[in-house]
């Protein structure tokens, strides 16, 4: 409980001397030389060109197809993070009495899922690009890299370096919390709660995706309010089963909740 504390007052630390240290122009200005980089880590991009945005505003609209193909992305990916567990239950299987075995699979499959689902998602992305079976996403070029520092946000907004940087803690105890319900479920990736933690997470790369890396803000709303609360279910049946197992996913939450206002204040200030 005492490094959840400390988790949730750094968080708290992040945002306000973010917004001390990094004002932004008010919309409809430009700022010169953005030179501050970032990481493509959810809630990140890299935004170190200077060139002008293709649009600012709202970004883009996404239309009705635009948004079943990011619903059919997100039951994709949630099949693919089951998929990467079945496999962790078969190879535990392997060696039901090697306890350190089993445990080193167990954490490798969850880190590979809290971690590593948005380049896994990525991937399957390309490769249906390649086979032609999807649309390739907007170029991430120049005029792109630079929309998130231009568009109107609020005062308190954190400094582009805060995303990538909380998401790690974050994640490593998604880890910890989510293998403690795994066991609980008997290694089942098709139990609820199991289920629910990979959809929230392949909602959170699509959220990732649709509005720092295309410019959507209107449908970035929408799918960071489905993110919300997937999240925020998932966060619950882990606290029924495991308060443990619950009490680390509540960071997330905080953390959520925060970017979940920034995306509606930036939809309210650009619309």
């Amino acid at each position: 409980m005492r490094f959840l504390s400390c988790t949730l007052v750094v968080l708290a630390a992040c945002c306000c001397s973010s917004a001390r240290a990094a004002p932004h122009a008010p919309s409809g200005s430009v700022q010169r030389n953005p030179l501050h980089k970032v990481n493509n880590v959810r809630g990140g991009g890299d935004l170190t060109s200077t060139s002008p945005p293709k649009t600012v505003g709202l970004g883009r609209v996404m239309n009705l197809r635009t948004a079943l193909e990011y619903k059919g992305f997100a039951i994709a990916e949630t099949g693919l993070l089951l998929g990467v567990l079945q496999l962790a239950r078969k190879l535990a299987a392997r060696h039901p009495l090697d306890i350190k075995y089993m445990r080193a699979v167990d954490y490798t499959a969850w880190a590979v899922i809290a971690l590593g689902s948005d380049w896994l998602v990525g991937v399957i992305r390309l490769l249906l690009v390649k086979l032609q079976l999807a649309k390739p996403r907007v170029n991430i070029d120049e005029s792109l890299r630079t929309w998130y520092r231009l568009i109107a946000k609020p005062k308190w907004t954190p400094a582009d370096w805060v995303f990538p940087t909380v998401w790690i803690p974050l994640k490593l105890m998604q880890v910890l919390g989510a293998r403690i319900i795994w066991l609980q479920t008997g290694r089942d990736p098709l139990a609820t709660p199991i289920v629910l933690y990979c959809l929230h997470a392949a909602l959170g790369d699509n959220w990732n995706t649709a509005f720092f890396r295309e410019q959507y803000i209107t449908g970035g709303l929408s799918i960071i309010v489905q993110f919300f609360a997937a999240l925020l279910a998932t966060t619950y049946i882990f606290y029924q089963m495991d308060p443990v197992a619950g009490n680390f996913l509540l960071p997330t939450c905080v953390w959520v909740t925060i970017a979940t206002t920034l995306n509606y204040s930036i939809y309210r200030r650009n619309k």
